[in-house]
């Protein structure tokens, strides 16, 4: 059909023309060509709506033209002040707005700019949606929208689409990715009453013919432009976060050490979007400690393991659960996800063997969480060998048990490998956890990356201008480089359990000092409170391991924790953990990490890069200094022929600790000298007055608690 009034082409049967919004159904037919007279023709009545001339000759003919087309002009203005003052009839939306809006597919979405002027050049992006049940739609295929002219544009110009809420982005041709509202699709045409209301009616609501959405007004009243995105949504957040933990851990790397056959993950070394059942998508991640970069990880707690949620009203990737990877018996690391057959979601399952397992999937709150606490003892109380299973403190019997965790997917899983090993088949490979983490980076790239591309250019999430100082005279950002930084330890006695009785039964507990370091900065935009919450994360951590610890499992217990900052240069900090271990056997030990991190962005350094040092010739001058230093010492455990490779092998682990007076390296015990020579730390790379070949063990040691 025609619109009587712009002559546009149109669907038959629409009620509204999408081109000058005129009520096509109420539009009166023509008359009769009326037969020309000599009288004088009287002023037209008023009219409701433009129709079209009968033709007229002479002055008379002249006037009704000028009267229509003055009534022409009147309506057409009309319909321009509805539509950039958005009355109801075209109602006007935000971009960055989460109150979803319900449309037909032919509905007419047109972006504006702030001055209420439709965009001209921009691309359309659908870059999630979800199904009226909540559960995600695939949108992998649908195109992108290149759009020209001021028209807009309609979901139907994307293809079939099923019903749903689905995120798009508008992106202008000189500008950033802007989410406007949630698009609500609903069967029906423009005008029929459909959908689940929007702005905030209740009940269905009529569906628009069209909408028009303009950028936010900022905080001081003036109006807003499309320079940032004004969102970061699902993916960009996630997107984020994963740029922030490689930043901070290192990229994915193999690392095998020459002439071995073991291989294992160091780095940001997995990530995942998982869908535990409740329909969205969650980040799961896993990186390693910086010693994983040099030595095979021999402890529990080298791989941390996250789930990272999104938070819509923070527009912030929000961590779930935090953890750590399972292990196989011979003590191969392995992240293991399983698949209940009720197909209700999927489980991440943390298995230490003999010992426990930890179930983790959606909670009957809707949230994300442990499920089940799984225990396995083979040890009984009495000393005799037998397996017992408690799940959630309860003892079951094994037929139950098995049932049991067989419910919860532990007969379908997935297990990625974080070792790998080609004489230990039974390991597998770390290849499918390699292409999986590359392939999930790849895809939250091409969904997000230039959100967060844009918004990282803009300074956050949003762009603002300084009121006080204007677009010429804006305040400056300080380089948290240039902050002053300090340190100091927070101390706490502490209660751990004790097992010194002969019977191997528990003989009470002990008070020990446990401390952790607290970093601050002059100034805000430092990573000083990332840096915190990390130091403090593993503090509450191993504190939490060691009260409930218990002889059973073969694990050692870790009587005190403490920390020291050895050095600090601008924002450069090098500190260390220490920490006093036992098996109550004949002796206990001594673990002592080092670390170097940049608190003004959060990254972790090598001790050789801080100091600017070729790490080559620091590994040269280290073994010549060693090699001297346990050469000097009658109670050296290896002969002179046989002590350049065990040398050479310390020096691989990465044992070198940043302090005060240079790079050292730290000889634990039974490391060269026996074990009652205790431990020693020899300065190496000298950058103050004492000499290399120095043992420094006395000036880095901690006090010790009875």
């Amino acid at each position: 059909m025609i619109c009587p009034y712009c002559g546009s082409q149109l669907r038959d049967g629409s009620r509204f023309c999408t081109n000058c919004g005129g009520d096509v159904s109420a539009a009166p037919v023509p008359a009769p060509e009326p037969v020309s007279s000599p009288e004088p023709v009287p002023s037209p009545e008023p009219v409701q709506a433009p129709q079209p001339a009968p033709r007229r000759r002479g002055r008379a003919a002249l006037v009704a033209v000028i009267v229509v087309s003055l009534v022409v002009i009147a309506v057409a203005g009309a319909l321009i002040a509805l539509h950039l003052t958005g009355n109801r009839d075209v109602p006007t939306l935000t971009f960055g707005s989460r109150e979803a809006v319900s449309v037909s597919r032919v509905t007419r979405i047109v972006p504006s700019s702030a001055e209420g002027s439709p965009l001209q050049r921009y691309v359309v992006r659908v870059r999630e949606a979800f199904g009226p049940d909540g559960s995600r739609l695939d949108v992998s295929a649908l195109p992108r929208l290149d759009v020209e002219g001021e028209t807009g544009f309609t979901m139907a110009d994307l293809g079939e689409l099923d019903e749903g809420t689905y995120e798009v982005t508008v992106t202008p041709d000189d500008g950033a990715p802007q989410y406007i509202p949630p698009i609500s699709v609903v069967d029906g045409d423009p005008g029929d009453a459909a959908g689940d209301g929007s702005g905030g009616a209740s009940g269905p609501v009529e569906l628009p013919e069209e909408i028009v959405v303009v950028p936010p007004e900022d905080t001081d009243g003036s109006e807003g432009d499309l320079s940032a995105p004004v969102r970061l949504g699902r993916y960009g957040a996630y997107l984020a976060k994963v740029r922030e933990l490689r930043e901070a851990h290192g990229e994915l790397t193999v690392v095998s050490l020459s002439g071995s056959d073991v291989s294992w993950l160091a780095g940001l070394c997995f990530a995942r979007l998982v869908d535990f059942g409740d329909g969205a998508e969650r980040l799961v991640v896993a990186y390693a400690k910086p010693e994983a970069m040099s030595g095979l990880p021999q402890d529990l707690d080298v791989y941390t393991v996250e789930v990272w949620g999104y938070d819509e009203g923070s527009d912030q990737a929000v961590l779930e659960w935090s953890g750590g990877t399972s292990y196989s018996n011979g003590g191969y690391a392995y992240l293991c996800f399983w698949h209940p057959g009720d197909g209700s979601g999927v489980n991440l399952a943390r298995e230490i063997p003999d010992t426990y397992i930890t179930v983790v999937g959606i909670l009957e709150n809707g949230t994300l969480g442990v499920e089940h606490e799984i225990e396995q003892n083979y040890y009984q109380p009495d000393g005799s060998i037998g397996l017992t299973s408690k799940v959630d403190g309860q003892i079951v019997e094994s037929d139950a048990f098995s049932q049991f965790i067989a419910g919860l997917g532990s007969e379908d899983y997935e297990m990625f490998n974080f070792m790998s090993s080609a004489g230990a088949s039974s390991t597998g490979s770390v290849d499918d956890a390699v292409s999986l983490t590359q392939e999930t980076v790849e895809r939250l790239e091409q969904v997000a990356g230039d959100i967060v591309d844009a918004a990282g250019q803009a300074g956050g999430t949003q762009a603002s201008d300084d009121a006080d100082q204007g677009e010429s005279e804006q305040a400056q950002p300080v380089d948290p480089a240039t902050f002053t930084y300090s340190g100091e330890e927070v101390t706490a006695t502490e209660s751990v359990p004790a097992y010194n009785n002969g019977d191997g039964s528990p003989s009470g507990t002990l008070q020990r000092t446990w401390g952790y370091l607290r970093f601050s900065a002059s100034g805000e935009g430092s990573a000083v409170d990332e840096v915190n919450a990390l130091l403090k994360a593993d503090y509450d951590g191993e504190l939490a391991a060691s009260q409930v610890w218990t002889l059973v499992g073969g694990k050692v217990e870790c009587l005190r924790q403490r920390s020291s900052l050895d050095y600090l240069s601008g924002p450069v900090a090098g500190y260390r953990i220490y920490r006093d271990v036992t098996q109550w056997g004949a002796h206990g030990g001594t673990e002592i990490e080092g670390y170097v991190v940049d608190l003004a962005t959060g990254a972790q350094m090598e001790p050789w890069d801080a100091l600017g040092v070729d790490r080559a010739q620091l590994d040269a001058t280290a073994a010549e200094v060693l090699r001297g230093y346990v050469l000097s010492r009658p109670d050296a455990l290896y002969a002179e022929s046989a002590l350049d490779g065990n040398i050479a092998e310390h020096i691989a682990q990465d044992n070198y600790m940043l302090t005060r007076d240079g790079i050292t390296v730290y000889l634990g015990d039974y490391d060269f000298f026996s074990y009652a020579s205790g431990t020693h730390e020899v300065l190496v790379w000298p950058t103050g007055d004492k000499a290399a070949g120095t043992d420094v063990t006395g000036d880095y040691a901690f006090p010790y608690d009875e």
